[in-house]
């Protein structure tokens, strides 16, 4: 099955599902494995990327059980995770085609296209080149925290949230937008089960501390976060937790 946005059907509509694949004029990423790879291209002036997922192969999905994960099949778990975003609000790319073909989970293909961020970069590129302007930094931190806590409050994990998965387009006046990125394993998080929160943040604190964030930027993260200036015990705890896992 092959499905088109309905605005870019004139675009797209004369593809099959070899077509979509073919689409990559310029390799961006691919998986240590080989069964996912990301490539961009151009098509009637317009920029896109298209995903394309191979295949896990047998071996791949019983270790996935065996560590008592969920393997990712194909390219479903990003379309809902896409959509299910942009109805909540929550910052994205915008879906432009996916497909799936075959029954077999082992080796079945499937894609997903969509389009690119103009102007937007990578926020662990930004974020070292803009240490001294605190205004901008305060500001991201606080989107960043809201955005998060939208998330998690639609009991969504992103599973790998890292600041090289959430990009930044500014204009020229100081506004920014923020968008969050590789999202093909966001899946539905038990909302009473914290350790898929702490994975999440954990990651966040981490690859953030990496870039030199303070323990102010953390602060004002929180505080962002929780929706409150003083934590409750709980919340306490469970930034001690995020803490020692980013250690």
């Amino acid at each position: 099955m092959i499905w088109i946005r309905p605005d870019l059907r004139g675009l797209f509509g004369g593809l099959d599902f070899d077509g979509f694949l073919a689409l990559g004029q310029r390799t961006v990423k691919r998986s240590a494995d080989g069964s996912r790879h990301t490539a961009a291209f151009v098509r009637r002036g317009g920029h896109f990327y298209v995903k394309a997922h191979h295949g896990l192969g047998w071996l791949e999905i019983a270790r996935s059980a065996l560590q008592g994960k969920r393997p990712i099949l194909d390219a479903r778990v990003e379309v809902r995770a896409l959509t299910h975003c942009a109805a909540l609000g929550i910052p994205v790319p915008e879906l432009a085609a996916w497909g799936a073909r075959g029954a077999n989970p082992a080796t079945r293909q499937s894609f997903v296209v969509t389009a690119e961020l103009s102007g937007a970069e990578r926020a662990s590129s930004l974020l070292p080149e803009a240490a001294r302007d605190f205004t901008f930094r305060s500001a991201f931190t606080r989107r960043l925290a809201t955005v998060v806590a939208r998330l998690h409050g639609a009991a969504l994990a992103h599973q790998d949230l890292y600041l090289e998965h959430v990009f930044v387009r500014r204009d020229a006046l100081g506004h920014f937008e923020l968008f969050l990125l590789d999202l093909h394993r966001m899946l539905p998080a038990a909302p009473a089960r914290s350790r898929w929160r702490i994975k999440d943040l954990a990651a966040l604190h981490g690859s953030a501390r990496a870039l030199g964030a303070t323990r102010s930027d953390a602060a004002r993260f929180l505080r962002a976060y929780s929706g409150a200036q003083r934590l409750a015990a709980s919340e306490r705890e469970l930034w001690r937790r995020c803490a020692r896992r980013a250690r």
